[in-house]
């Protein structure tokens, strides 16, 4: 895949035998070969912090004047041990300098924490892609296929297991978003930033962050400008400006700069305008100061480098941290003129720099974005090249570049900002807007964050479906209906996902051909949402369909036969057709094997669906050797603590279970259950899940008293996560009775029983499955009726036991 930035648009094309055009990519199309290790993944436990550990933005400054008593209280607070979890919000008006305080305490105390960790707090996506940093920076997690949403997980795994470490939660727009990070962490520090003033009492304790003291304000301009007397002078452009430390310290760095008197630059000030710009929802009162500073150093910034003017337009439309410095070399053809225009806005304090990123003040950008007089429309509007510099640093294939992850969580809260700031109205004819909000739905689907991923599908499709984008640059529409019938179809909402794959594979037809690649891979895709809508004859039907036109028109070792294949195998089992799965399978599994060879992912998928469907159809002994197989290979490509070896032994152990050979299924039971409490914890829901296996193969073995503990075990951790009335822990109180009668304790069975059953009737409809489960097993326990016929469920993983033998539920 490739991509190119010619006169403001966007060229997609594909090259190469296992690529895919970008309108073919849906998470039903399988390309090429995928294998990958994560053998960085350690337990959060035992991963120790190095001395320093922190992602601070940038350098403590020595022109940080006053604020000594917030300062104080901020480090009274951290060293209170009265409570578990300590949460602090600075807030004030924009531009005084909350961020700059908690990045002077961060810095001033930052071998007091184990970890010191800097997380822009805008929305719940951008304290993800924070967590994920965290777990990248703690254990490599995120250039392996580990996704945002698992590394972030197994940030907050550490920092639950950890103590003593700062998290800052920077412009938090939203107290509830922050109280649902600190609901689950405590043990540490939280110091939030936020122009909210309202809605924090029950989260953090509050300091308001007033304007400086005049004398400190004066204290600014003297250590910015280097000037030393004109004291008068000084006072008055303070008071002009408000004492706002951002407007003061951009005031003094021009009178540095330019090597101006105070008195001059007091004369240039009192000469801008009075009125405001044009208000809107983003600038705050303080908006007026910064403007007339921005005014009086506009002139002098674009008489020495016009390129300088106009970056820092570009940089007003995206976010206000950590935009990697990479993005802003493709604003401008020569490296050199780019740094030079960098540095000179650094200079005159508009932005601030770090060798690897660019941040600038909101404030700073909403004065920008207000006086923009360029028209919204124009292809050379400073969004569009935002979104282009953007696009030019991404990898394409987000799907398989798992080393490209990292660049994109840091480019997101960018794009989100674009999302944010351009008008509804204005960005139809964008193609650069549109690609990117495209290629952003791939990643975030895949990094399953579907409802961010769903919302930019829905917008690239409303941007294509308007008349001035029809035009050859970027996704055109079938692809972006192709992505938002995917992500319909990731988040459950299944007619509407059947619907698009309909008008798809008609549009696809009569644009491209019956037979094209496309239109091929949209009716693979329209079979996958019929099977995930239980639409199992029409699943079949259209995959038997596709793979026979496939095979017609298509290279013998196309990797879409071989997934049609796949597919139309899958289908067969989930349908109860395990006898015509198997030949399918072998099949697939031996042009799998000799195209990709024995360690690729795709191979390993089709035999261990093979042993499935061996073990479907009670050839045990096939599906035994089939899945040794893949375990044993998994465990050679891959880390033994990786979730597909842990799948894997999970399915050797079930078929193990099924043919009743008890002494070589629990024992990897156990193990699974001790590789996941190592590495998850032991209140992750992975390793309950592992703990009731492990539970019904001792029941099995005839030893329910070495189950007890693990479905007691399970029902506290229902209770606690869940509360006490849900279907969930009805479930897992049933599950503990049945272990309790198998191990003769009638009464205590009895008590879970009519504790379950009067759950049950109180908040679940009559006629639902667990409510006559636990009925019938209350009514066969008081009759006195043998212990053989009660019925377990294990929701987890989609089954129940009656009888001690699995069923579909």
């Amino acid at each position: 895949m490739s991509a190119k930035h010619s006169e403001g648009f966007l060229k997609i094309s594909s090259v190469g035998s296992d690529s895919v055009a970008a309108r073919e990519i849906n998470g039903s199309v399988h390309v090429g070969d995928i294998v990958f290790s994560q053998a960085g993944q350690n337990p959060p436990s035992a991963v120790a912090a190095p001395i320093g550990t922190n992602n601070l933005p940038s350098p403590k400054s020595h022109l940080f004047i006053g604020r000594g008593r917030e300062l104080g209280l901020l480090r009274e607070a951290a060293e209170s041990t009265r409570s578990a979890v300590i949460a602090q919000t600075l807030h004030g008006l924009g531009g005084v300098g909350k961020t700059s305080l908690a990045l002077q305490y961060a810095h001033t105390y930052l071998e007091k924490y184990t970890a010191t960790w800097w997380i822009s707090a805008e929305s719940a996506e951008s304290i993800t892609a924070g967590l994920a940093s965290l777990a990248l920076r703690l254990n490599h997690l995120g250039t392996m296929g580990v996704t945002s949403k698992e590394s972030a997980e197994w940030a907050i795994s550490w920092l639950q297991s950890h103590s003593g470490w700062l998290l800052i939660l920077d412009n938090a727009e939203s107290p509830e978003i922050a109280a649902s990070l600190i609901g689950q962490v405590q043990g540490g520090h939280y110091l939030i930033t936020s122009r909210v003033a309202a809605g924090w009492g029950h989260i953090a304790s509050q300091i308001n962050i007033d304007v400086l003291p005049l004398k400190e304000a004066v204290e600014l301009v003297t250590r910015v400008s280097g000037i030393d007397g004109e004291e008068e002078q000084k006072g008055k452009i303070a008071t002009e400006l408000g004492c706002l430390p951002l407007a003061v310290e951009q005031a003094a760095a021009y009178i540095n700069y330019t090597h101006t008197s105070c008195q001059r630059y007091l004369e240039l000030l009192q000469s801008v305008p009075g009125k405001a710009f044009a208000a809107s929802a983003d600038i705050s009162a303080s908006s007026t100061t910064i403007a007339k500073t921005w005014q009086v150093t506009l002139k002098s910034i674009e008489e020495r480098n016009p390129l300088a003017i106009r970056i820092l337009r570009i940089l007003a439309w995206v976010g206000s941290a950590d935009l990697p410095r990479e993005v802003t070399q493709y604003f401008e053809e020569d490296a050199f003129d780019v740094d030079a225009a960098l540095g000179l806005l650094s200079a005159f304090s508009m932005i601030s720099l770090t060798p690897d990123s660019v941040n600038v003040h909101r404030l700073v950008q909403a004065v920008v974005r207000a006086s923009e007089e360029e028209p919204i429309a124009s292809s050379s509007h400073p969004y569009v090249e935002a979104a282009t510099g953007i696009f030019n640093t991404l990898n394409l294939e987000p799907e398989t570049a798992f080393d490209s992850w990292p660049m994109w969580r840091r480019v997101l809260p960018h794009i989100e900002a674009l999302d944010h700031f351009v008008p509804l109205g204005e960005r139809e004819d964008s193609v650069a807007l549109r690609t990117l909000f495209y290629f952003a739905g791939r990643f975030l689907k895949v990094q399953d964050q579907l409802e961010q991923a769903l919302n930019y599908a829905e917008k690239c499709v409303k941007m294509a479906e308007s008349e001035s984008a029809e035009v050859a640059e970027g996704p055109d529409l079938l692809s972006c209906m192709n992505l938002l019938g995917g992500t319909l179809q990731a988040v459950g909402r299944l007619e509407e996902s059947v619907e698009i794959f309909r008008n798809l594979v008609r549009d696809s037809v009569e644009k491209c051909g019956p037979v094209d690649p496309f239109t091929l891979s949209m009716k693979n895709n329209l079979a996958s949402a019929y099977q995930d809508a239980d639409l199992m004859p029409e699943a079949i039907d259209l995959f038997e369909k596709t793979l026979s036109e496939r095979e017609g028109n298509l290279p013998p070792d196309d990797p879409g036969i071989l997934t049609s294949r796949h597919n139309l195998a899958s289908a067969y089992g989930i349908s109860g057709q395990p006898h015509r799965s198997v030949s399918l399978l072998e099949r697939v599994a031996e042009d799998r094997r000799r195209v990709f060879g024995d360690g690729s992912i795709s191979t390993l998928n089709s035999m261990s669906v093979l042993a499935d469907a061996y073990r479907k159809s009670g050839k045990l002994v096939q599906a035994v050797n089939v899945m040794k197989r893949v375990l044993g290979k998994r465990e050679e490509i891959l880390d033994k603590v990786d979730p597909g070896v842990l799948q894997a032994r999970q399915k050797l152990a079930d078929i193990y279970r099924q043919a009743g050979n008890y002494k070589r299924a629990v024992p990897l039971y156990e193990e699974n259950l001790e590789v996941a409490l190592r590495v998850y914890g032991a209140d992750d829901a992975r390793v309950i899940d592992y703990g009731i296996s492990l539970a019904f193969a001792h029941q099995d073995a005839a030893q329910p008293r070495k189950a007890i503990p693990l479905l007691r075990r399970a029902l506290a951790w229902r209770e606690a996560m869940c509360g006490e009335s849900t279907k969930a822990v009805v479930t897992a109180r049933n599950n503990l009775a049945i272990a309790h009668w198998l191990a003769g304790d009638v009464k205590i069975a009895a008590e879970l029983l009519r504790r379950a059953t009067s759950d049950a009737e109180n908040f679940l409809e009559s006629d639902d499955e667990v409510v006559r489960i636990v009925r019938v097993n209350l009514r066969n326990l008081m009759n006195g009726a043998p212990v053989t016929r009660a019925c377990q469920i294990q929701t987890e993983i989609g089954r129940s036991r009656r009888g001690f033998s699995t069923r579909s539920v």
